[in-house]
C-alpha cells in the first residue's frame, strides 16, 4: 500500500461520483461478488462445475 491509500467499496452504478484520478484502480466484481470486512470476494465458480 502507499502513503495515504484509500480503498473504497463502491457499486458501479456509483461510480462517476467517486472521487478518481490516474492512479485509481477500478476492479469489477459480478452478480455473486460480496463484500467480507473491507474486502470484495467474486467467488471463482468451481463449486458449480462438479
Amino acid at each position: 500500500m502507499r502513503k495515504d491509500e484509500i480503498v473504497t467499496i463502491i457499486s458501479l452504478e456509483d461510480l462517476h461520483k467517486a472521487d478518481v484520478n490516474m492512479q485509481t484502480i477500478v476492479f469489477i466484481g459480478n452478480s455473486t461478488s460480496f463484500t467480507y470486512l473491507d474486502f470484495m470476494v467474486t467467488p471463482r465458480g468451481y463449486k458449480d462445475k462438479i
